[in-house]
């Protein structure tokens, strides 16, 4: 394993480690006044990590498969091998970017392959726009190949069969719901996937060209790479810049009401006693 890939197994955004730590410091003692505040740090610290985790599925999302994988040995897109049918042949199963539109519509059985089928999942026609514009943003030229596939957003088992595929998409999911949240971050995280993919591009691109020993598209694509590069980092820093400015607004606030609950602390004692004593239920105690 080289170096780049190690760093790359254990990279988890700095300020969702910093999150991550402040929020354990804060919910071993978060009274009820301030438990919603930090549910947020901690449901944002969360996000963050995963939106890390999940560019690794976002980039190969954004990726075409190559053609033999598309289609082999007379397969739809994304057709594999089932279980063995008893008479030494394999079972054709759709994958999960392959068969009809409408295919998962029905649900999958039960672990075993008996029992009920899973719950339907169903999404409204303005829902699925809002994903797919989500989708458009990442990456429009796969995004409108998709909707081309899909067919008639109108009929109903189409419409829930496109459901099903966008909310496998994890990386999808939480890039919608960043997108609703928080518009600037959300733009600044496509950028920074954009540039990912179109840096991983060129230097794909010198590598062959290395192989060939073109010196002159050699010494371009360096120039082109080391511009990428440069935007790159000057994109993650905003990320980074965004993020903290964040933490910091939410920690003032947790820190202005744990300074408010300090200088009512007799009143918050003499309520908590009177929970205890009375006949107020003790155990849920808002202090």
């Amino acid at each position: 394993m080289t170096t780049q890939q190690q760093t790359k197994s254990v990279t988890v955004t700095w300020t969702a480690v910093i999150a991550v730590a402040l929020v354990g410091a804060f919910t071993v003692f978060a009274p009820g006044a301030l438990a919603q505040e930090v549910a947020q740090l901690e449901q944002f610290a969360t996000e963050l990590a995963q939106l890390d985790v999940d560019n690794a599925g976002a980039d190969e999302a954004m990726d075409d498969p190559p053609p033999r994988e598309r289609r082999a040995h007379g397969r739809r897109d994304g057709q594999v091998d089932g279980p063995d049918d008893g008479r030494g042949r394999k079972r054709r199963r759709g994958g999960e970017d392959g068969g009809r539109f409408g295919d998962h519509h029905r649900g999958k059985r039960g672990k075993d392959g008996h029992g009920p089928r899973e719950r339907r999942l169903h999404l409204s026609k303005q829902r699925i726009d809002e994903l797919i514009t989500t989708f458009k943003s990442v990456n429009p030229e796969l995004a409108e190949r998709f909707v081309a596939r899909a067919g008639d957003l109108d009929s109903e088992r189409t419409r829930q069969g496109i459901a099903t595929r966008l909310a496998g998409m994890a990386w999808l999911m939480r890039m919608d719901r960043l997108r609703r949240t928080d518009p600037e971050l959300f733009e600044l995280k496509v950028q920074d996937m954009r540039l990912k993919r179109s840096t991983r591009d060129l230097a794909r691109k010198y590598r062959e060209a290395r192989k060939t020993e073109d010196a002159d598209a050699m010494s371009k694509l360096n120039d082109q790479v080391r511009g990428h590069v440069a935007k790159h980092f000057d994109v993650i820093q905003k990320v980074r810049d965004h993020t903290l400015a964040r933490l910091e607004k939410q920690l003032e606030k947790l820190r202005k009401q744990v300074e408010t609950r300090s200088s009512h602390r007799d009143d918050l004692i003499n309520e908590r006693v009177e929970k205890i004593t009375g006949a107020g239920d003790p155990s849920q105690p808002q202090w």
